[in-house]
């Protein structure tokens, strides 16, 4: 079980709070590899806690010298392993031949994991993030798995698989027969994980009953919903999963804001960065609706804490809340309806 590499999500403090409810492995924010190579800014919020271990850092490729440089450079910031990102379906990287473009080039593909691999320590863990196929064509389902076979033979690590093709984006649902076909073609030559609508934690369950895979990356269903990991161990030891009561959500909140701002050091950035994470958060208060308008109404710290203060209590004291009528919390099993995060915020 992992977290997911989030692009504008995963960073430093939504990784400390998943790791507070359990979570044992995570992969940090999508990257690109030159930009890590020249801005300071970028390396300076990449930077890790000292409990924020064990971590990959994922890189979205551009080329072989830009990927290697960027590898290294992560590896001495202190980052456990490297994981390779051909799996983007976000289009200004596909016309750059980045990310899902890779799944069109097995040729190109597999040298550029060769090239990777020799250029890091070889007690630095190298994985690879892929779809099923470019598009759900025979040529594309060849594709893969000789990209799958070039990565075992390599020596790859782990390779995990988001069940939807790259043209397919995030619409619809993910094939979890075709990440079945793929652990049977692995075998136990090399550990895949599982990715693709684990949106609450019997889908964790569901996915390895029905795949068989060695792992589960949960990507989305973490976002606004930390507890995620705790509800896995829950289920693990027998025990009922429990969603916290709005209240405790509030704590949780909080905890998310004082954890950006110790990460970015800006308080005119952190309200607004987390509005993002509030539309999720929403969904699990009693007055989900009017919650998730307040949330994207923030404009700066002072909004994000009278959100908080109005909605979810203030001082430990529960908040004055007006009778719940229609304005339910979104079932989880709505989730998929919900939409996704956007370009380069890209969830996969």
């Amino acid at each position: 079980m992992q977290l997911a590499a989030l692009a504008g999500y995963s960073d430093g403090a939504m990784r400390t709070l998943c790791r507070s409810f359990g979570a044992p492995y995570a992969v940090g924010e999508m990257i690109l590899d030159a930009p890590v190579l020249i801005s300071k800014t970028i390396r300076k919020h990449m930077r890790l806690w000292d409990h924020d271990h064990p971590i990959a850092a994922q890189i979205t490729c551009s080329t072989p010298e830009n990927s290697t440089l960027a590898a290294q450079t992560l590896v001495d910031m202190g980052y456990e392993a490297i994981e390779l990102n051909m799996a983007c379906p976000v289009t200004k990287l596909l016309r750059r031949g980045r990310g899902g473009a890779f799944m069109k080039e097995p040729t190109r593909a597999i040298e550029y994991l060769e090239t990777v691999r020799r250029a890091i320590p070889p007690e630095v863990p190298l994985s690879l993030k892929l779809r099923i196929g470019w598009d759900e064509s025979p040529e594309s389902q060849k594709t893969f798995y000789t990209i799958l076979d070039g990565a075992i033979q390599l020596g790859i690590a782990a390779i995990t698989v988001h069940g939807r093709t790259v043209v397919q984006q995030y619409r619809g649902f993910a094939d979890w027969d075709a990440l079945a076909k793929a652990r049977k073609f692995v075998g136990n030559s090399i550990c895949l994980v599982g990715s693709g609508d684990i949106m609450k934690v019997q889908d964790v369950f569901r996915m390895l009953d029905h795949t068989g895979v060695h792992g589960v990356s949960i990507a989305r269903g973490a976002i606004g919903k930390p507890w995620i990991f705790r509800q896995v161990l829950d289920m693990m030891q027998g025990r009922e999963p429990v969603t916290p009561d709005y209240i405790e959500q509030g704590k949780i909140i909080r905890h998310h804001f004082d954890l950006a701002m110790q990460l970015y050091k800006d308080e005119g950035f952190v309200g607004r960065h987390l509005r993002k994470f509030g539309i999720y958060y929403s969904k699990f208060h009693p007055h989900a609706k009017r919650v998730r308008l307040a949330f994207l109404a923030v404009k700066s710290n002072a909004d994000w804490n009278s959100v908080i203060d109005e909605w979810y209590g203030k001082d430990g004291q529960p908040a004055n809340l007006p009778p719940v009528t229609d304005d339910q919390p979104v079932s989880e099993d709505q989730d998929l309806l919900m939409g996704e995060p956007g370009e380069l915020d890209a969830a996969d």
